[in-house]
């Protein structure tokens, strides 16, 4: 599976579409959470503030966050999760996290 990046930025994505896969009640999202540290969205307005995070970290430049999007096949240009690359500029390195929709995985 390819997969294409775009910026998450208040600007260019909704927040709705995060929200809907990541809210308490979306499908598989305990399976989702159960090794990252974020909990499910209890109220849309929580994802609109974590963009919104992301939006003014990209600005600073103290991480990049993305949104990965299945560039073919049957989840073709869907939300598949946010991907995260966080910048330690004191020691010189980045840190990706990558989390995907249980659908997703394995492709």
């Amino acid at each position: 599976m390819r997969l294409r990046y775009e910026r998450l930025h208040v600007d260019e994505f909704d927040p709705w579409e995060l929200y809907e896969h990541g809210r308490a009640d979306a499908p598989d999202i305990e399976e989702l959470t159960r090794h990252v540290r974020w909990d499910p969205y209890d109220i849309p307005e929580a994802a609109f503030e974590w963009v919104e995070r992301c939006s003014d970290a990209f600005g600073s430049g103290e991480d990049a966050t993305y949104v990965l999007r299945p560039r073919n096949g049957e989840y073709a240009e869907e939300l598949a999760r946010p991907s995260n690359l966080a910048v330690d500029p004191d020691r010189r390195i980045g840190t990706m996290g990558i989390w995907l929709r249980k659908p997703l995985w394995g492709r």
